[in-house]
């Protein structure tokens, strides 16, 4: 498939089709010059296939309550190596076969459970980067930041109520990450305050509570991770009107956006 520039478009996944259940968006930022991105999308259809999907990357995960919706994407990122400037340019399709060996593949999961028991809804992100034989040792450019964000609309509806995010350095140690924009009805957006190492992981987990009554409404979830190799782009959640649904933007820099949207929580 092809996706232009800057655009939203639909993941026509033969079981998506099938089920008719879930709309499942996927855009993606790049340089203006790029027409055509080279992706690879994957619905889950059940826990076991989620975990599964989990678990070839070395992670774990122990979600509660029951599986309803998830999915993953993966794009490939080529660094200016020589330069070692950080930038990194996502692969077009056109370039994939080219510079596909040397360069890092990012992989961005989501997913969500019903915990009928204590009300809520539990979101899961996973975000997974696999670097080639060919990245430079401590290639890691110590003015790029990472940032991961989760939001959700049905404001004021649904709250959230917990959340947290973990990681993992290619050195194997975790490193430190902090929020920069909180929303209890919107989302949060953390980034990372560690440079020493390029990242292998990240895990996020958000519990939101559901209204008491059933509302017969549906709500979007969306987990964005941005990469910006000049600095802080300082981003924010910018919310259309009193219920619009969220969306991430940033007050400057240049930066590279990743986004994976399930449309499919009812409550």
């Amino acid at each position: 498939m092809k996706h232009k520039f800057l655009l939203t478009v639909p993941l026509l996944a033969a079981a998506l089709l099938s089920s008719g259940c879930v709309n499942i968006t996927v855009s993606v930022d790049a340089p203006a010059q790029m027409d055509d991105f080279y992706r690879e999308d994957v619905q889950f259809e059940s826990e076991d296939e989620y975990i599964g999907f989990l678990e070839e990357f070395g992670m774990q995960a122990e979600p509660e309550g029951e599986f309803v919706e998830g999915a993953a994407v993966t794009v490939w990122m080529y660094e200016d190596i020589e330069l070692n400037s950080g930038y990194r340019a996502i692969l077009s399709e056109e370039q994939f076969d080219k510079y596909r060996e040397d360069s890092m593949k990012l992989t961005v999961t989501l997913a969500f459970y019903d915990n009928g028991a204590d009300g809520t809804f539990e979101v899961y992100s996973a975000t997974h980067w696999e670097y080639p034989s060919s990245w430079p040792l401590n290639a890691h450019n110590a003015n790029a930041y990472d940032y991961i964000a989760i939001t959700w609309d049905g404001n004021p509806d649904l709250y959230a109520v917990q959340r947290q995010l973990t990681d993992l350095h290619e050195d194997g140690e975790e490193g430190e990450w902090a929020r920069c924009v909180s929303d209890s009805y919107a989302g949060f957006i953390w980034f990372s305050l560690d440079s020493r190492s390029e990242l292998v992981s990240t895990t996020a987990h958000v519990t939101i509570e559901k209204p008491e009554q059933v509302l017969n409404k549906t709500a979007e979830l969306c987990v964005t991770y941005l990469y910006s190799y000049e600095g802080n782009i300082n981003p924010r959640i910018w919310r259309p009107g009193e219920y619009g649904t969220p969306e991430i933007g940033a007050e400057s820099g240049d930066y590279r956006r990743l986004e994976l949207r399930l449309d499919g929580m009812d409550y």
